[in-house]
């Protein structure tokens, strides 16, 4: 649950620093597709890096 409050708080200031530059709110939705993809591979790839036994596989 921690990690979606995370990206919760972290989409509202991405949107908050978007509307400040003067984006449209139709411009704020795909920066925000945008960002949420970002954040996606980036969680994506820091799983991978974690050693196989943090994962829950075992090495047989």
């Amino acid at each position: 649950m921690h990690q979606r409050e995370v990206r919760i708080h972290s989409t509202s200031q991405y949107e908050r620093h978007c509307r400040a530059l003067g984006y449209k709110p139709a411009e704020i939705t795909l920066l925000v597709i945008g960002f949420h993809t970002g954040w996606e591979q980036g969680f994506a790839t820091s799983q991978s890096e974690l050693p196989t036994s943090q994962l829950g596989t075992a090495d047989h």
